[in-house]
Formats: structure tokens, C-alpha cells, sequence
């Protein structure tokens, strides 16, 4: 969306049920996909899907840049907190 208007700007991607999404530090856009149980990482101006990581997540649902530049997600069905 027009951050000034509002006005949408089309669909970056079709992520498998996406719920948080953040700017990395890569310039990538960061997608937890609670359908696929990853973090897929995404070109921001293409929408083109660049890799992802799902080690130990089931149902990621929240994302947290800790200060060291580290990243905490939450895991829903597994219940646990992930650190990368």
C-alpha cells in the first residue's frame, strides 16, 4: 500500500498463510508462513521468493530482531521460542 494514501500497490508474493512480515537487514522482506512452518525471505521489489529457513519451527507466528541483530520466533504447535 501508498504509505501517503493508502492506495494499494498489488501483491508482492502468495506466501503459504503469512502472518508477520519485516524488513531485514539484507534489504529482504522476512514472511513467517504459519502454512509451510517457515520464514521465507523475499526480494521487496519483485516479490520473488529468495530462500527460507524452518529449522525446529512449527506454525511460526511472530518475529523479534533482538539488538545483536539475532531473530527470536514464535512457534505455535511446537510452543517454543526459536532463536537464529
Amino acid at each position: 500500500f501508498d504509505a501517503t494514501t493508502g492506495a494499494p500497490m498489488g501483491i508482492i508474493n502468495t506466501a503459504a498463510q503469512p502472518l508477520i512480515t519485516r524488513m531485514g537487514a539484507d534489504g529482504l522482506l522476512y514472511v513467517s508462513e504459519y502454512g509451510a512452518s517457515r520464514v521465507g525471505r523475499y526480494d521487496p521489489a519483485t516479490g520473488a521468493f529468495q530462500s527460507s529457513f524452518n529449522t525446529g519451527m512449527n506454525g511460526p507466528v511472530g518475529q523479534l530482531v533482538m539488538p545483536d541483530g539475532t531473530l527470536l520466533i514464535a512457534s505455535w504447535n511446537s510452543r517454543r521460542i526459536l532463536h537464529f
